[in-house]
């Protein structure tokens, strides 16, 4: 007998995708540069250009990141004034049509200023949309349904970078860079379609559409509705000097700490360089198989774990997940770090597929929790009350070190060579294991109100707060004048 979902779940199922259709870009723009930079060098006039220019080779990759962070810096102001819906629909994705449109037409002008304004452009697309769609799709969804919709932003990330890879191995950077143009007309038309997010109709006032949209997503409407409408006081979004206000409460800025250090997490894992520069990766490490081929392999492998994530998703703890993701990419660059140190000694001529191997298991560890929960759950543990208006700068602080970890990566391989520069992420991948044990509660199931007293009785090591705990005095460790 066939199970079929719920109606409930399956609408606040398309409302996510229509939103997540968005982040292929994301993935397809952090992708283009792997196998792009190295097709625009096999063109001499382009090769002369990345040599007669340093670190143009490093910008035109890590260029979108620097830009992301106006992106960020932007979005609460709009989504306040327009909504997810619109901020999406007409600031986001018209500046990704002209990002894509710009690195199309660097080609015959052969120009690199151009080419460098266009991955800003998209940058900006990257911020915004990274800022925005993970807290939509929290939004709209129903609590015990939070956890496998919000896989859904990643999936899509996934199936853009893989989409590119394959592409790139395929024809040369110009024709990768079309086939990313011409998907946008496809998202327009899911942008269009999705709803508009029930909080931020009431925060501006349109409580009645916001009736509509939790009665097409068949949630429990004017529970939600008075839920929100307290929420927001009747007074429109917080501002965010307001918000900031906010944060003298342990219960706020507790919760801030902690997505803060996952979002650090994130970058310290070193996944940015190892996706920008895939390609180069595999020749500077002498792999036995070719670049474009170990790229795609991981990619592949990168996107059915993300399915097989989602497939699991009520099966464990996320908590949990990611835990075991971050210990498992430790070690997996760790052991990078002993390949180079035997590549170092002339001792690796054995194990030349070792990189491959390795990276794809890097790749399933990260997956597993890191990638697939980390926007779930850096929104999850903030507030309802500060959330929309904080976690964009979370992931500005976030994406701050994206920059420079991906900008300097090159630099830094060169001269400190393989063995210490992975063996430097290992360890600080260790030490963000370490501390996302004992900041992040467990939350599957769990109310907001649990999260907060979490974070109102939190102890150094302790995985829940009790009622007693509540009654007693911060601990040192978190003590705020």
């Amino acid at each position: 007998m066939v199970v079929w979902p719920k109606r409930g779940l399956l609408r606040e199922a398309l409302a996510a995708t229509a939103a997540s259709t968005l982040l292929l870009n994301n993935g397809a723009s952090i992708g283009w540069s792997s196998p792009s930079i190295p097709s625009m060098k096999m063109d001499k006039v382009w090769e002369e250009t990345f040599e007669d220019n340093p670190f143009s080779e490093s910008m035109t990759g890590a260029m979108i990141i620097l830009t992301a962070s106006l992106g960020n810096i932007a979005t609460p102001y709009l989504v306040s004034k327009l909504g997810p819906k619109m901020t999406l629909l007409a600031v986001d994705l018209p500046l990704y049509i002209l990002g894509w449109a710009g690195v199309v037409a660097a080609g015959p002008l052969l120009s690199l200023p151009l080419l460098l304004l266009a991955r800003g452009l998209t940058g900006i697309s990257v911020g915004l949309s990274v800022s925005i769609v993970p807290n939509y799709v929290i939004d709209i969804s129903s609590p015990q349904n939070q956890g496998l919709l919000g896989l859904m932003p990643q999936l899509m990330i996934s199936i853009g970078l893989l989409g590119v890879y394959v592409l790139g191995a395929a024809v040369d950077w110009w024709w990768t860079s079309m086939g990313c143009l011409l998907i946008q007309p496809v998202i327009l038309v899911c942008l269009v379609l999705m709803p508009d997010s029930p909080s931020s109709l009431v925060a501006r006032g349109n409580q009645e559409q916001a009736r509509a949209v939790l009665t097409w997503l068949d949630q429990d409407t004017e529970e939600r509705l008075c839920h929100l409408q307290g929420r927001s006081g009747g007074s429109g979004a917080p501002g965010l000097v307001a918000t900031l206000a906010k944060l003298g409460r342990p219960a706020n800025h507790r919760p801030l700490l902690a997505s803060v250090l996952l979002l650090m997490a994130l970058q310290f894992s070193g996944v940015s360089p190892l996706v920008f520069f895939s390609v180069s990766f595999f020749e500077w490490a002498n792999a036995s198989t070719s670049p474009d081929v170990c790229s795609i392999i991981v990619a592949s492998i990168t996107l059915a774990t993300v399915v097989a994530v989602v497939l699991l998703a009520t099966s464990f703890s996320r908590r949990r997940m990611m835990i075991v993701s971050q210990a498992g990419l430790s070690s997996c660059l760790l052991l990078l770090a002993g390949y180079f140190l035997a590549d170092n000694h002339n001792m690796a001529n054995s194990i030349r597929a070792a990189p491959l191997v390795i990276l794809v298991a890097y790749f399933i560890f990260f997956n597993l929790g890191l990638s697939s929960y980390i926007w779930v759950i850096s929104a999850e543990v903030l507030p309802s009350e500060i959330r929309n208006q904080i976690i964009p700068f979370a992931i500005l602080v976030s994406n701050i070190l994206w920059f420079f970890v991906t900008f300097f990566f090159k630099s830094m391989f060169d001269a400190m060579g393989g063995m210490f520069i992975f063996l430097f992420y290992g360890m600080c991948s260790l030490l963000f294991t370490l501390t996302t044990v004992v900041t992040i509660p467990e939350m599957d199931g769990g109310s907001e109100q649990q999260t907060a007293e979490f974070y109102q009785g939190w102890r150094f090591g302790r995985k829940e707060a009790t009622a007693l705990d509540l009654e007693k005095s911060p601990p040192a460790l978190w003590k705020t004048t």
